[in-house]
């Protein structure tokens, strides 16, 4: 890593953000008529509060471009699971963000295995700006996720004060964790954990069913 003594131990999901932007571009247009593009997020937001955690049972894949971690497979897409008539459009926003931290928690699991085991996760990007989605992160991870300032540059911020290490302007990478201000910590609700642990289960499973099938019909 940028610090000699240390390992930058990295898993990319191939598509997060990118699956909320795409029901946003495809959907948005639809159902905000008279919003603000702008506000497209926050609106989906407010309509992803009406599902229950768990989606009333719809489960979104989010493997919209393949997947790198843990499943490193380039022809595996993703869907929606047992969509019903039963489901409402806020089933089907809220299972977008739903399903992107399903998968988080797949890899944060993955690392584990390596000795990653952190009490508490930090969340940057343009996603850390719903306040919904941090807490899901928050509930299926079962961890506190941190929220910094201004997350959408935090990519940006962290360049800089690497850069300021190595100009000498601070001792080392661990006395940036004061310069960092975080926002906001999300406490996990315990008594989501039950929905979410099931929910975990069958995406993988899913992902073992169908990988077979994924293979054969995006092969070319």
């Amino acid at each position: 890593s940028a610090e000699p003594s240390k390992y930058l131990l990295f898993a990319e999901m191939e598509s997060a953000g990118a699956c909320f932007k795409w029901l946003a571009d495809e959907l948005g247009p639809i159902m905000s008529e008279g919003i603000p593009k702008d506000d497209i997020y926050s609106y989906l937001d407010e309509i992803a509060l009406k599902s229950p955690p768990g989606s009333n049972g719809l489960i979104f894949c989010p493997w919209m471009y393949g997947e790198r971690s843990p499943i490193p497979d380039t022809t595996v897409r993703g869907g929606f699971i047992n969509l019903s008539l039963d489901n409402k459009l806020e089933d089907i926003v809220r299972s977008v963000l739903e399903g992107v931290a399903l998968h988080t928690r797949w890899i944060v699991d993955t690392l584990g295995r390596c000795g990653f085991r952190p009490n508490s996760l930090r969340i940057i990007g343009g996603g850390a700006k719903s306040d919904l989605w941090v807490q899901i992160l928050a509930d299926v991870l079962g961890r506190d996720i941190e929220r910094v300032a201004e997350p959408q540059e935090s990519g940006a911020r962290g360049a800089a004060l690497i850069a300021f290490v190595g100009l000498g302007v601070y001792k080392d990478i661990s006395s940036l964790r004061k310069v960092v201000e975080v926002t906001r910590v999300f406490h996990p609700h315990k008594e989501h954990r039950e929905i979410y642990d099931g929910a975990y289960v069958t995406i993988k499973e899913v992902y073992g069913r169908l990988r077979k099938l994924y293979s054969r019909i995006n092969k070319g």
